[in-house]
């Protein structure tokens, strides 16, 4: 039987070829849509027949169907069907399912992660991003994005994924100052100075994923706008200037509470200074230099009246907003919005000393219960954050309903649900492997996983910022016209 089954093997590996260059010519192009779809998980089926031949002859194949072939979604079903049947492999679909169950729950026992053999589960995990869980992948994603790194609302695991993303896509970075020679943190959010700093580069941007403000600046706010209160206005003028009409203003947020209890345990302010001093009042809308009601009301009929003129269309440009009560369905809706796919929005979580939960770093000033016998009179102190809160979640939930609309509410509560797992079974099983020193030691060993390794590897801003200073000398000059 082992003589025949591997007959059949390198038989199936021959009418693939076949099929696949005959698909080649017969179907038009219609972009790597589907390319990806699925290769995942049947080079993990030919692994695992233990034939290290046999592996690198389906590698090859799909490197061929990926490089040459456009299939349709009929042609690669028919695919796939006929290489399930040939290769006869009783456990093939088996092992798919194993891969999917990592898009589906994170019982680790359900799982079968065998501690002793590690590298067995990342290479489910590694098929199971490379499927995109088995949710449509785009051809053509959106390049333009500025994400506005705001304190305290999950901005740094938020931006590196947006940096992770735009590494994959080779953009150029924009440098807090651009090519000025001033460090990559430095002040560069005022607007006057910002177009002054852009007069002198001489690179094209395509992406930002920097602070705003640092906190000297942000609370209490020093507004620098032309015009008070309308900073953001201003600063995504700006950047459309820079980018193009179509930016993406990428911008978190989260409830006014519990962004203010965060900031209080992070900065060591004193909850009685707090209520105190209204100059720290309503810590989130300060953060956008949005220091009144009217000015968050203004704000929101700018991106009102832009959304009308665009006559409420589905596209990359405008306002995107990530509200953190509601994490994966923003992200859902984010990707769909952008084009991206499904494994570019798993997050890996960066934790700063002195973050709630941490347990580590400052020693926090608030107690167990923050709410335990104090009134921090947050109809008062953060009246324009509950308002700007408000607003800024009608941005999120107006583009959910027209998504609902376009792929139907079961597929999106299925997205999020497995976006939900992945990104907890990641956090949970793959990132300790890549700190530790014993399973992916050497270099050599990471490339057997080309997704999860830049995910899992290092997740801190520091190497960020350092991938992102190295990938900006690589940037093309602006063009002359």
């Amino acid at each position: 039987f082992p003589q025949r089954f591997a007959h059949w093997e390198r038989l199936s590996l021959s009418l693939s070829r076949r099929f696949l260059f005959l698909n080649n010519r017969l179907t038009q192009p219609s972009g790597p849509t589907y390319r990806q779809q699925n290769i995942g998980l049947f080079e993990l089926n030919a692994k695992s027949s233990g034939s290290a031949t046999i592996s690198s002859e389906l590698q090859h194949s799909f490197a061929f169907c990926a490089a040459n072939a456009t299939p349709h979604p009929p042609a690669l079903k028919t695919m796939i069907s006929l290489l399930s049947l040939l290769l006869l492999l009783p456990g093939a679909w088996g092992l798919e399912e194993q891969a999917a169950a990592y898009c589906r729950t994170t019982d680790v026992d359900e799982l079968g992660w065998d501690d002793s053999e590690p590298k067995q589960g990342l290479r489910l995990l590694e098929a199971a991003l490379a499927a995109n869980c088995g949710f449509e992948e785009y051809a053509s994603p959106h390049r333009n994005v500025f994400f506005v790194k705001t304190h305290k609302t999950a901005s740094s695991t938020l931006s590196r994924m947006v940096a992770l993303k735009g590494l994959e896509m080779g953009v150029c970075f924009a440098g807090a100052v651009m090519d000025v020679g001033q460090n990559f943190w430095s002040r560069a959010a005022c607007v006057e100075r910002l177009r002054e700093w852009r007069a002198l580069d001489s690179t094209h941007v395509d992406m930002s994923v920097r602070h705003i403000f640092s906190r000297k600046d942000w609370w209490p706010a020093r507004d620098c706008g032309e015009r008070q209160g309308r900073w953001l206005e201003e600063i995504y003028g700006a950047w459309r200037a820079f980018f193009g009409d179509d930016v993406a203003l990428v911008l978190p947020t989260r409830k006014a509470m519990s962004h203010l209890l965060s900031t209080l345990a992070y900065y060591q302010v004193d909850r009685n200074d707090f209520t105190n001093s209204t100059e720290l009042w309503n810590p989130l809308a300060q953060d956008l230099h949005l220091l009144t009601k009217a000015d968050v009301r203004r704000l929101q009929q700018v991106f009102e009246r832009e959304a009308r003129e665009k006559g409420h269309g589905f596209g990359p440009e405008g306002l995107h907003v990530i509200v953190l009560e509601q994490l994966y369905a923003s992200l859902v809706l984010l990707r769909h919005r952008l084009r991206w796919n499904f494994r570019d929005m798993v997050t890996v979580s960066i934790v700063h000393d002195g973050d709630q939960g941490s347990g580590n770093g400052h020693k926090q000033s608030q107690p167990d219960n923050p709410f335990e016998n104090f009134d921090y009179r947050e109809y008062e102190t953060l009246s324009v954050d509950m308002e700007l809160y408000r607003a800024l979640k009608k941005f999120m939930l107006a583009p959910w309903k027209a998504l609902q609309a376009r792929v139907g509410e079961a597929s999106l509560q299925a997205e999020m649900a497995a976006l939900n797992t992945i990104t907890h079974n990641v956090n949970k099983l793959a990132v300790p492997l890549f700190q530790g020193d014993a399973v992916l030691a050497d270099k050599e060993a990471r490339k057997e996983f080309p997704l999860l390794t830049p995910l899992c590897d290092s997740p801190n801003e520091e190497t960020m910022i350092d991938q992102i200073k190295a990938a900006r000398r690589n940037c093309r000059p602006l063009d002359p016209t």
